[in-house]
């Protein structure tokens, strides 16, 4: 399992069907880039401090003094969607464009909101004409092929996705948002091997992150490397600060510890996570796994329907359902 910047995946997602893209998925994509416009980035700092009124209120008489600057309606936009109002601020955007539609960071501010909607099909159009217009050398690049690649990510089509995150990694060989994704990418399409020595990268790069100890957890269990796996969700539950994270690290614990025999204690840790965390399906899923190599099928089974109940996808358990269900 796997897990991802969504839903009980990656903060971002309805779709992502491995745990590991929930936390890893889009490290700092909501960074929006400079526009070397004063005014907006007066209100940019106001907005990023807590204070969108008064950001909204510079912004409007900017735009009264000057109704053809698409930067005043870009920024406007940003502040407004941070209460939820897509509607408006995508009408914001379109105004910016009918003044220029040539600028590259309306076209990228719009992926990012087509994404958020799951228009993702939009948003890629919408990256890849950000893309058309920006440089090379541009900084604002990366981030829009990390949105474009989130977007292939929402639709399940891992191998653009994966061209896109490598692109970035091209760009800039330590670029954390491109590794992670990259990485988590590989593991979607079960190259799990070949995904392992980013996460090593990545800790070499910031040995702190705590999406790489996660993901190399998960994914160690994954080509059954036990032991490691423990090292790596023990590390994991050190550096989580909150109790959702600090759940999911002592779940993939469990079951790593259980496949090495210490089965009790990786069943104390599954359910000590659920307490922390009861709408954890992998959690379940993990019991099920367990008691099957116990040969105690009821639980096993109780635990599967538990995990379905929780909107695990049915069809991955499919072969264990007939298997030990019926």
């Amino acid at each position: 399992m796997y897990i991802n910047t969504g839903a009980d995946s990656r903060v971002l997602s309805p779709i992502m069907t491995k745990l590991i893209l929930i936390f890893a998925s889009l490290v700092s994509l909501t960074c929006y880039g400079q526009t070397n416009d004063e005014l907006v980035e007066k209100t940019r700092e106001l907005a990023n401090s807590g204070k969108i009124e008064r950001a909204l209120e510079l912004i409007d008489e900017g735009i009264k003094n000057d109704s053809l600057n698409e930067n005043y309606y870009s920024a406007k936009a940003e502040y407004i969607s941070r209460n939820g109002n897509y509607k408006e601020a995508f009408e914001l955007l379109d105004k910016a464009l009918s003044i220029n539609e040539k600028n590259a960071y309306v076209h990228y501010v719009l992926s990012i909101f087509y994404n958020r909607v799951a228009y993702f099909d939009d948003a890629i159009k919408s990256s890849t004409t950000a893309i058309s217009l920006l440089s090379k050398s541009d900084p604002l690049l990366p981030f829009a092929l990390l949105y474009r690649g989130q977007a292939y990510t929402y639709k399940q089509d891992y191998e653009n996705a994966l061209e896109e995150f490598g692109k970035v990694i091209e760009l800039d060989s330590k670029n954390i948002s491109g590794i992670v994704n990259y990485a988590v990418t590989l593991g979607e399409l079960g190259r799990d091997e070949e995904a392992i020595p980013y996460f090593y990268k990545l800790i070499d790069i910031d040995s702190t992150l705590m999406v790489a100890y996660m993901n190399l957890g998960y994914t160690l269990t994954e080509v059954e490397q036990y032991s490691e796996a423990v090292k790596m969700n023990q590390k994991t539950y050190g550096l989580c600060t909150d109790d959702k994270c600090r759940a999911v690290a002592l779940n993939n614990l469990g079951l790593a510890q259980a496949k090495l025999g210490r089965t009790t204690e990786g069943v104390d840790n599954i359910k000590k996570s659920l307490e922390m965390y009861p709408k954890n399906s992998y959690a379940y899923r993990n019991l099920a796994f367990i008691y099957i190599d116990l040969q105690d099928y009821e639980k096993a089974c109780d635990n599967i329907d538990n995990a379905i109940e929780l909107k695990f996808p049915a069809e991955r358990l499919q072969d264990l359902i007939e298997l030990y269900c019926k």
